[in-house]
């Protein structure tokens, strides 16, 4: 299916549907053939709880401090290293958290499978990031050049006001 689109026909499919990223290939194991394969099969070696935390993890855009992590998702610094360990998430040498989109993509479907933990999280998200806001707030105007860390988070934040505005 790729290979009969130009790029930008296939950048705008992935952007509403990973699961085009197949293939169809003889010989080549199921866990291999898509995506959603691939994260179904290393999903499978997760704990309960290491599962639901990446999957709370999910509702972060653009990386996390551990402080975020754990007020939003309970998540303890050990846990959140086996998760390092695991290739799921990755950590800047400033100790901020990273996860690829295509797993925070899987992790973000298997979270939508629970509508009241779903909600529960992203409300957790907005309360950590506007309080996060509050405290930082020393003048009338924030300047995201003043504030390094404003400009770490600010897809977190661009998250927090999508939700606000609707």
């Amino acid at each position: 299916l790729l290979e009969q689109h130009d790029c930008s026909t296939i950048a705008t499919a992935l952007e509403s549907n990973y699961a085009i990223l197949k293939s169809n290939l003889v010989g080549m194991a199921a866990r291999h053939r898509s995506i959603h394969a691939v994260l179904a099969y290393s999903w499978q070696f997760l704990t309960q709880t290491e599962a639901a935390l990446l999957a709370y993890c999910s509702v972060f855009r653009g990386g996390f401090t551990s402080e975020a992590a754990i007020a939003v998702t309970g998540a303890s610094p050990v846990q959140l290293q086996r998760l390092v360990d695991q290739s799921l998430l990755r950590q800047s040498e400033h100790g901020r958290f990273e996860m690829h989109e295509l797993v925070r993509w899987y992790a973000a479907e298997q979270l939508h499978s629970d509508p009241q933990k779903e909600l529960q999280t992203h409300q957790r998200h907005r309360e950590y990031f506007i309080n996060w806001l509050q405290t930082r707030q020393t003048r009338s105007t924030i300047h995201v050049s003043q504030e390094p860390s404003l400009e770490q988070d600010l897809d977190n934040l661009r998250e927090v006001w999508r939700w606000a505005v609707e």
